[in-house]
């Protein structure tokens, strides 16, 4: 079996955190690309197995912040974690766990990492692991809300990441991140990027092997270093840097080749002591576009690498039109007219299409434009049996386009004609669509169709689909339908297919399956069922059943069980136990309860705890849960939490509970600052100014829109 480290100090290290021999380590680089292949999408870095390969070390502004991993302040996030390899580098040089803080996605790959690549070694239960989407808009329930990230983290670590994302994505994933950082905080990072001309796409779609819903998604995007430093700088980071050096990464290219690869460096702020950042760039023109590493060979121009594409294809052509098809040509010219040389050469080289090329290029061709777009003409044409009943299914595209968008409708429509026809009688379009978006029931084909059938009988469409479209229950479907029918004889079935279509249960099925018949007799079947679809208590079932019943005697068994149902809760468990004793003393059971299970407040309750007692003297119980479940109040540094607590000194009691109580009205205070919103605040609350009728709320609108407040003295906007 191959291995594949770019550098032998790579393979050194590995062998040394795991305590394997090479052979070891190469059964566990293929037994880690099998468990993912079964059930969940691999990409390209995966196939290749250079996950074992730490990134983050090879990356020239590590050597400056390795030295900081010695302050007890420090604190680093690493998005896109996968395996959890560079946090496990981290780790093991000098980083401790609660200074680490590791996202992705999802999470189905680092529990994979735990189980296989680095199975017998810490599973880093002292370091926080959050998973969802980082590359949306700021929300009341974005991940960095809802986690109380803001102004966080000293360091953001984002490896191969922003190649993979939407123009729009990867706006929104760099505007999270600086809402993150503190304000010396510095993004460092390596992504694919072009040569130049600024940024553009590069055909690929973002969502790939991810479990959502394929819809009418734009292109990935790739930048170039001018694009990406503006793109930077209107985020708000500055002393924005961008570099090119030589890649090195790996150790059999690193002398055949003189790649492109560029830094660029964020700060968050303009003090000066911040350290400098960076985020390389390697150029992809000469790549096969889901190969997101430099190819063995030397890179060549745009212009060239073009050209050779178009001569390769054409020559493919040209070979056909000396057998007798000159009449083709002036198709070619109209082909090329209307969708450009490349796609024209393409569908020309394809017998399938020349059979019909008056009517396919003309007719079917001009409905296909305007139904799903160029590109997805193209790839539909390009299939043999979609030319063959173009009749049928070019009508059946404008409708699915419609409803679903142009993705949705070729992906359903590209997939084999007899398979289309079989899932569109079996579950209709809607249904046939969340299916075949999955890369999971696309690879298990074979053994998905005669398991829809006992599904359809046994749970309906709904609940069929629902499970097919869970990853680890399609990857073993055949072995989880006894499990389906003994859970419904056990349960009711809704409740079956609420538990088989969660990843954690079906991954932990074995262990799992006993501890379910031991929470019915103790907790009841609605409570067994809420523990055991959260990931938290499938993932960590042995530690918490224990403390389930410590639980118990302290809250109730309801309280319990919701408490441990929470993600937040049950993933820190024993850290959180004297927490929610002390709260109970401070504030009493049922307001415990609500901080308790409020993610903002739950992930970040030990720092919170010394600030309780200042609140309560003040504000009583209620203001306590009015700001610590405000998840525009809990990341507040420590110069910030004093103007707030100034603030409410000041303020009457009431005012103080209401404004608190807002969310919204917090992040706008925490931009204004909480010093010019008391001078606000008093100036709405006195007599003898022309403010005094205002809304205090309207105010710090006001304030804040027009650039007044603590932004202007060099604060983060």
């Amino acid at each position: 079996m191959a291995m594949r480290f770019d550098r032998k100090a790579d393979l050194t290290w590995y062998k040394a955190y795991t305590n394997t021999s090479s052979d070891e380590c190469s059964r566990r680089l293929e037994a880690t690309l099998t468990t993912t292949a079964a059930s969940h999408h691999v990409y390209k870095c995966i196939q290749e197995k250079m996950f074992a390969t730490p990134r983050v070390n090879l990356h020239p502004l590590y050597k400056e912040i390795q030295p900081r991993f010695k302050q007890s302040e420090f604190t680093i996030l690493e998005l896109g974690c996968c395996y959890g390899t560079d946090a496990r580098f981290m780790l093991s040089d000098g980083l401790q766990e609660h200074q680490l803080t590791v996202s992705d996605l999802v999470d189905p790959y680092f529990r994979i990492g735990n189980t296989v690549l680095y199975e017998g070694c810490s599973n880093l239960e002292r370091m926080n692991a959050v998973f969802g989407d980082l590359a949306v808009p700021v929300s009341e329930g974005d991940v960095v809300t809802v986690n109380g990230w803001e102004s966080r983290f000293s360091a953001v670590s984002a490896q191969a990441i922003l190649h993979v994302l939407s123009e729009k994505q990867v706006k929104d994933f760099l505007g999270q991140i600086h809402r993150v950082l503190k304000g010396d905080g510095v993004l460092f990072g390596s992504c694919v990027g072009s040569l130049g001309g600024g940024a553009k796409p590069w055909g690929v779609i973002p969502t790939k092997g991810l479990d959502r819903d394929v819809g009418a998604v734009p292109s990935r995007i790739l930048h170039d270093c001018d694009s990406l430093r503006a793109l930077l700088d209107s985020v708000g980071f500055v002393d924005v840097k961008v570099e090119l050096d030589a890649w090195t990464g790996c150790q059999d290219i690193e002398t055949k080749i003189n790649d492109a690869v560029r830094y660029h460096t964020h700060r968050t702020r303009t003090a000066q002591e911040a350290l400098h950042s960076s985020h390389s760039i390697r150029d992809t023109e000469q790549m096969d576009p889901e190969n997101v590493f430099p190819p063995s060979r030397p890179a060549a121009s745009q212009a060239a690498v073009h050209n050779f594409k178009y001569q390769h294809t054409r020559s493919n052509f040209t070979q056909r039109i000396t057998h007798g098809h000159y009449a083709l040509r002036p198709i070619l010219i109209a082909l090329s007219n209307k969708i450009g040389n490349g796609n024209a050469v393409r569908l020309l080289s394809m017998p399938h299409f020349i059979a019909r090329a008056e009517t396919l290029g003309s007719d079917a061709l001009d409905a296909l434009i305007v139904s799903v777009g160029v590109k997805c003409a193209v790839a539909l044409l390009s299939k043999d049996f979609f030319c063959e009943r173009s009749e049928t299914l070019v009508p059946l595209a404008k409708m699915l386009s419609n409803k679903f968008g142009p993705e949705s409708a070729t992906v359903l429509l590209s997939i084999n004609s007899f398979l289309l026809d079989v899932l569109l009688e079996k579950v209709g379009v809607e249904r046939a669509v969340a299916l075949l978006s999955r890369d999971t029931v696309c690879i298990h084909i074979d053994a998905v169709l005669p398991a829809l059938d006992v599904l359809l009988e046994k749970v309906g469409p709904d609940s069929a689909v629902k499970l097919l479209t869970t990853n680890s229950f399609c990857a073993h479907v055949k072995s989880l339908l006894p499990v389906l029918e003994r859970l419904s004889r056990k349960l009711k079935k809704e409740s079956a297919v609420k538990l088989l279509s969660n990843d954690s249960f079906c991954a932990h099925i074995d262990a799992l399956l006993p501890v379910l018949d031991s929470l019915l007799k103790s907790v009841g079947v609605r409570s067994a069922v809420s523990l055991l679809s959260s990931d938290g208590f499938c993932c960590n079932s042995a530690t918490l059943m224990p403390v389930l019943k410590q639980l118990e005697k302290k809250v109730g068994k309801q309280n319990a069980v919701a408490l441990l149902s929470s993600n937040s809760f049950s993933t820190r468990a024993d850290t959180l136990l004297p927490v929610l004793r002390a709260l109970c003393k401070q504030l009493g059971l049922n307001p415990t309860m609500q901080l308790l299970l409020n993610d903002s407040f739950c992930v970040r309750a030990e720092g919170l705890m010394p600030r309780i007692p200042q609140v309560l003297s003040i504000l009583g119980v209620d203001g306590v849960k009015r700001v610590f479940m405000n998840s525009g109040l809990v990341g507040l540094d420590d110069v910030e939490w004093s103007e707030l607590m100034a603030f409410i000194r000041t303020a009457d009691v009431k005012h103080s509970i209401v404004h608190v109580a807002s969310t919204d009205l917090a992040v706008k205070c925490r931009k204004v600052g909480w010093v010019k919103c008391l001078e606000l605040y008093l100036g709405t609350h006195s007599g003898g100014t022309v403010r005094r009728n205002l809304n205090f709320n309207v105010l710090v609108t006001q304030c804040l829109e027009e650039g007044k407040g603590k932004g202007q003295s060099g604060y983060r906007q």
